[in-house]
């Protein structure tokens, strides 16, 4: 029996299976599968005598405004011949082939007319998990959980998307019998058994779970081991830079190695209070670390290298150390000191004097 459903947008043009469901109900199935993707922008392109191929409708997925390239048929049901103790069942009958080997991947939805709900399976990746077992499937399994609305749309988009993409790789890549059985089954075990949002990977969910509840500490720790590295190789340096400015600094030995060293500390600690509040600093990070690792490579090259820059140079690179290490810590503490000065002002013109 043939038959035509007036829907909101005119002449549905609806072809019913002798014995599938009421005229009614598939008027309010093919209404709201349509409106359902047209409401989150797809284009949906309904098939004159869809029935009698299987295929009911065809939708362009839209993504930012723009298609996607992704094309899928579907099939829609409804009432109370595709019920099953769990779940819904469409019968495949003649269109199993046609589904199985389609360019186009085929989707069945199916209309409950009593929970007013849509429910879906990718009938072209069931058909061809069961072929790669090696069985005949008379059946599309649609769960009960399987639902299609508002709030899972998104989701059922990226999943056929992402069953797309693994279909036109492994057909171009032409992968074996035995690794595309494999995948296959891989597929529909996964599709059918895996919790919202995928199975979680038990070895590293612990840390993914302390980085949530601890967002900054992970910059803070690679900050610190960068840190502890770096002072690290300071310390090595330290007896190259004695010579170093025994040989070429005018002032005391250890009052230049003071300046040059309390100067690095000083950001060094600047720098793990900033990452621990989750900021990174590039102007001190270089500062820290840019003139004591300038002069160990002159030392260390003049000593060990033979990096003859001349015994005047030299003696102006030491010379200006400490006076350029303190007007560097003289700016850092002022900057520091002057951005606490205008938080504290802003905190007291907008809450007033308890803050």
């Amino acid at each position: 029996m043939v038959g035509a459903v007036w829907g909101e947008g005119g002449l549905l043009g609806r072809d019913y299976d002798e014995g599938a469901c009421k005229p009614d109900d598939g008027a309010d199935r093919s209404h709201e599968t349509r409106a359902l993707l047209e409401r989150h922008g797809h284009i949906v392109q309904e098939v004159e005598g869809g029935s009698d191929f299987g295929e009911d409708l065809y939708v362009s997925f839209v993504r930012n405004g723009r298609r996607t390239g992704d094309l899928i048929a579907v099939q829609v049901k409804g009432g109370l011949s595709v019920r099953r103790a769990s779940g819904c069942a469409v019968s495949t009958k003649k269109h199993a082939d046609d589904w199985r080997i389609s360019n186009v991947p085929v989707v069945c939805v199916v209309y409950d007319p009593d929970m007013k709900k849509l429910y879906w399976a990718n009938a072209s990746q069931q058909l061809r998990v069961a072929k790669a077992d090696g069985k005949a499937i008379r059946s599309i399994r649609v769960g009960e959980s399987d639902v299609l609305d508002d709030r899972t749309v998104d989701d059922f988009v990226r999943d056929v998307r992402r069953y797309i993409e693994i279909s036109d790789a492994r057909a171009r890549d032409g992968f074996k019998e035995a690794q595309r059985r494999f995948v296959l089954r891989a597929e529909g075990i996964a599709l059918k058994d895996a919790p919202i949002g995928g199975y979680p990977n038990r070895f590293f969910l612990p840390m993914a779970q302390w980085i949530e509840k601890h967002p900054t500490a992970l910059m803070w720790m690679i900050v610190a081991a960068l840190h502890l590295l770096g002072l690290g190789v300071l310390l090595i340096m330290w007896p190259i830079l004695w010579r170093f400015a025994e040989s070429y600094a005018a002032g005391e030995t250890w009052m230049w190695m003071a300046v040059l060293y309390g100067f690095t500390i000083l950001s060094s600690g600047l720098l793990l209070y900033e990452a621990r509040l989750g900021r990174n600093p590039i102007a001190l990070r270089v500062m820290a670390y840019g003139p004591i690792m300038s002069l160990c490579f002159v030392a260390l090259g003049s000593e060990k290298f033979g990096l003859h820059l001349g015994e005047g140079p030299l003696r102006g690179i030491a010379d200006s150390t400490p006076t350029l290490m303190k007007n560097l810590i003289f700016l850092t503490i002022a900057s520091y000191v002057g951005k606490e000065i205008v938080r504290r002002r802003r905190l007291k013109a907008a809450y007033g004097e308890r803050n």
